[in-house]
């Protein structure tokens, strides 16, 4: 086989893929979405965003601990607000 035929097979993978990430990755974040409606997706910088985006990164970062914050417990003695049903 031609060296120029594998190649250019490759390269028409290459393309093929290229071609169907884009609605993928949308469907692969609707999907997630739908099982965790606060999901956020990941940037396309990554670890690059540290560097040459620190606004973006800091907002990122604070929406992840907003994320994880839980309600504060009551105060000890304090009436419960939703008592659990029996």
């Amino acid at each position: 086989m031609d060296v120029g035929l594998i190649a250019l097979i490759g390269l028409g993978v290459f393309a093929a893929t290229m071609a169907f990430w884009p609605a993928w990755f949308r469907a692969e974040v609707r999907r997630k979405r739908v099982k965790d409606p606060r999901y956020i997706p990941p940037t396309g910088l990554g670890v690059f965003d540290e560097i040459y985006r620190p606004a973006t990164y800091a907002a990122v970062q604070e929406l992840k601990v907003e994320r994880r914050k839980t309600d504060p417990a009551p105060a000890p003695g304090e009436p419960r607000t939703n008592k659990p049903k029996r």
